[in-house]
């Protein structure tokens, strides 16, 4: 059964376990930071399993001759891209940089391999039309 703690539940409880209850030795505001960066690390142990612990949130991108695309705000990582054809969804592989020659140049309207990179999710060959759905896991609130 999972539980939902506050903020203030948890400074609460981290006071209590480090015996720190009536101190102020450790600010509030320094506490939630603390908290946050811990949150944001077992967030990152989370992803990196490959279970979906988080549920991912769908980006739609329209080809228009471009290679690469922004990623939404709030991105954490790449689960998968695919391409739409009416109701279906194909899946298109990811490429690694060594690979990248390959594709480039493979011409056609449609994208059949994409990346990660950075900001940005790279498809190629640069896709001239078309629907893809890019998934992806969305970043940890602070």
């Amino acid at each position: 059964m999972a539980r939902t703690f506050t903020l203030i539940q948890i400074r609460t409880r981290a006071r209590e376990r480090a015996d720190m209850v009536n101190s102020s030795f450790i600010t509030d505001s320094e506490l939630n930071g603390y908290i946050s960066a811990s949150y944001a690390e077992l967030y990152d142990i989370l992803v990196q399993s490959g279970l979906l612990y988080f549920t991912p949130t769908a980006q739609t991108i329209t080809g228009n001759g471009s290679e690469t695309y922004a990623v939404p705000s709030g991105y954490y990582g790449t689960v998968r891209v695919d391409r739409q054809e009416g109701s279906n969804f194909y899946p298109l592989q990811e490429y690694m940089i060594t690979e990248r020659h390959v594709h480039e140049n493979g011409g056609g309207s449609e994208a059949r391999v994409y990346s990660a990179q950075g900001s940005n999710i790279s498809l190629l060959p640069a896709p001239s039309s078309g629907t893809y759905r890019h998934i992806y896991i969305p970043a940890p609130v602070d």
